[in-house]
């Protein structure tokens, strides 16, 4: 779920979104997203801008019924306003720095299937410099189709991994997840 500037970015790049890691865990009938997104202010005046983090919201997937966003730095939780497809939050960052933010959230999946929204990083006007993406399943589940190229990772503490990596990435489709029963 790339996030979107909705307020105050300047043509000039006034903040470059560069990075994003993402955990996805796998339940029974849910899916719990973690989300590192990563932001550079290469200008020499502070920059505060409002993002808009869009989910998909469908007759399948029901609105999120948790989202929590935090700044690693400070460990301060964001405030957030809900949309009907998403979340609006306040970032600020500091002259010439890059700053993280965490975005978690809980989304109910009763066929089974979850989608990620990637492609809301064309509004970016530029690749990533690197995007990761772990997915989690437990071992009593099989994954049916993953949209994108992923490598199986050793299992782990019951959970089979799924890894993607990429830099300069400029996705072409969203992430989606479909699994069942093993």
């Amino acid at each position: 779920m790339l996030l979107t500037a909705v307020k105050g970015i300047a043509q000039n790049g006034s903040i470059l979104f560069q990075i994003e890691k993402i955990k996805i865990e796998v339940a029974k009938n849910q899916c719990t997203l973690t989300g590192d997104y990563t932001f550079q202010n290469p200008a020499s005046a502070p920059v505060q801008k409002t993002l808009y983090y869009p989910v998909v919201v469908d007759s399948s997937l029901p609105y999120p019924h948790s989202f929590q966003i935090e700044d690693p730095y400070s460990d301060a939780i964001i405030p957030h306003t809900k949309s009907a497809e998403g979340i609006r939050f306040s970032i600020s960052i500091p002259p010439y720095s890059v700053r993280t933010w965490r975005v978690t959230y809980q989304q109910k999946c009763p066929e089974q299937i979850f989608e990620y929204i990637l492609l809301s990083t064309h509004t970016w006007k530029r690749p990533l410099n690197r995007s990761e993406i772990l997915i989690y399943v437990p071992n009593d589940k099989t994954i049916l189709d993953i949209s994108l190229p992923v490598k199986r990772l050793e299992d782990t503490e019951g959970y089979h991994v799924y890894y993607f990596k990429q830099s300069d990435f400029w996705p072409d489709r969203n992430l989606i997840i479909h699994w069942g029963e093993s």
